[in-house]
């Protein structure tokens, strides 16, 4: 029987799954993150979209051509170029201290 049977009457918000349920466990793997899920590390692109510039003011930033501000930290994986989410944070928070 389910619940309807019994002529009591549910509100769909109120048979949702704990938020424990919708957690990820910690140490699993899956294919690709959700949608709605950050990301740990951010391509230029994504870095551009953030900031709000473009994709070459990026570049020029993480190469520490663009003076007065601080090179942005990166690491390459061949030609691509790739930013950490914790190390964009980071030199957010230490470049608005120098403004």
């Amino acid at each position: 029987m389910t619940r309807g049977d019994l002529g009591v009457q549910t509100n769909v918000a109120s048979v949702r799954p704990p938020v424990a349920d919708l957690m990820p466990v910690v140490g699993a793997t899956s294919p690709s993150p959700p949608a709605n899920e950050a990301k740990d590390v951010l391509t230029i692109g994504e870095v551009a979209e953030l900031l709000r510039c473009s994709r070459n003011h990026v570049s020029n930033v993480m190469n520490g051509k663009v003076p007065a501000v601080p090179a942005l930290p990166h690491f390459a994986m061949g030609r691509r170029k790739l930013v950490r989410r914790e190390w964009l944070i980071e030199w957010l928070e230490s470049y608005r201290t120098q403004c």
